[in-house]
């Protein structure tokens, strides 16, 4: 453990805190975490925590609260953009057996996250709280962040600092997300990689434009992709890759992926297809709905050649709205695409699985 701050409270029934935290590019890898409070009672339990992660690109904090039969609840990951945040919890212990009225109220930023209101946590009161970098920092995370401005009281909102400043705003939007089509002779451009002992390599050989394309060999079952973390909770997603399946062997109806997008929780939702069947290569597009089913393309047979795949993603605009939905392009021409009901910003595509040359986002 590295506790910064150790605070000792008299026993309370109710508790407060805000502070700032400011993530200060602080590399780490994807998908690892750690504490940053503890708020805990004289044995050393843990009665809220306050996650910060960093996973495919953003950080992310999280606030967790325990009931007398050691259940965590959890409040939704929320993104931070990399600058000073307030961080602020209110906690509530229910007032007697069986009330079951206690709860943990979580903003950042002002902006209230969850508020739990039927917790039944009323043998356990706050003792001690440890505030900075408190356990389980992996071996990934490695350099300087910031904390400021801690504030806690027995009942009030405490809100934001009149002297601190105002929270980043969320990234810019242009149209443009990303490009590359590996002249730099490497996975450079990209958020990572994984290459399964250099079965997927840049090499001239590949190139399908320009001098270098990325050449997937397939001698395994292993994924072999790229990923790309450019996107930010994105409600509209279009992309455009060259593919060329170079006359693989491959049985009738043996099939894999060649892109996959999803949400920072890894839920997928869209995948491109590819297959072989009675003596043809043939490719579609798939796409999610919020209850985890799929709507699928008819299968096209492409030739033994290079292709250029495109598709355009809607996310439906509303809960129930049930108007989100996918365009599909193969070599230009539009093939009928699945349409799908989609939340309402449910897209931070990663990982994208590419094969192929010049793959573009936008």
């Amino acid at each position: 453990m590295r506790f910064g701050t150790i605070l000792s409270v008299p026993k309370r029934l109710t508790f407060s805190a805000r502070f700032y935290f400011d993530p200060n590019s602080i590399p780490m890898w994807s998908g690892e975490a750690h504490y940053i409070l503890y708020a805990s009672n004289r044995e050393n339990v843990q009665l809220v925590r306050l996650v910060f992660r960093f996973v495919v690109g953003d950080y992310q904090v999280q606030a967790q609260v325990i009931t007398d039969t050691n259940s965590w609840w959890n409040s939704p990951w929320v993104t931070l953009t990399d600058g000073p945040h307030s961080l602020e919890f209110d906690w509530r212990a229910s007032t007697g057996p069986g009330a079951n009225n206690g709860g943990l109220t979580f903003w950042v930023d002002a902006t209230e996250y969850v508020n739990f209101a039927t917790l039944d946590n009323d043998t356990r009161l706050i003792d001690v709280v440890a505030w900075g970098a408190v356990d389980a920092i992996d071996n990934g995370t490695r350099g300087t962040y910031y904390f400021d401005a801690f504030v806690s009281r027995r009942s009030t909102y405490v809100g934001s600092d009149p002297g601190a400043p105002s929270p980043p705003p969320p990234p810019a939007k242009p149209d443009a997300l990303f490009s590359d089509g590996f002249e730099s002779g490497n996975f450079s451009a990209w958020s990572s990689y994984a290459t399964d002992g250099g079965d997927l390599s840049v090499s001239g050989g590949a190139a399908l434009v320009g001098s270098y394309g990325m050449q997937a060999v397939l001698d395994d079952n292993n994924a072999i992709y790229v990923t790309d973390w450019s996107p930010w909770d994105e409600t509209r997603y279009r992309a455009r890759f060259y593919f060329d399946p170079n006359s693989i062997s491959m049985a009738s109806g043996n099939a894999h992926y060649l892109l996959y997008t999803a949400n920072r929780d890894y839920a997928l939702s869209i995948r491109v297809e590819f297959r072989f069947y009675s003596g043809a290569y043939q490719v579609r597009a798939e796409v999610g709905n919020d209850s985890n089913g799929w709507s699928s393309s008819a299968w096209t047979t492409i030739s033994d050649a290079p292709h250029y795949f495109e598709l355009d993603w809607r996310a439906s605009t509303a809960p129930g709205a049930n108007n989100g939905g996918m365009t599909w392009w193969i070599d230009g021409s539009q093939h009928a695409g699945p349409a799908s009901p989609q939340p309402e910003g449910i897209l931070k595509p990663s990982p994208p699985t590419l094969l192929g040359d010049q793959p573009r986002a936008w």
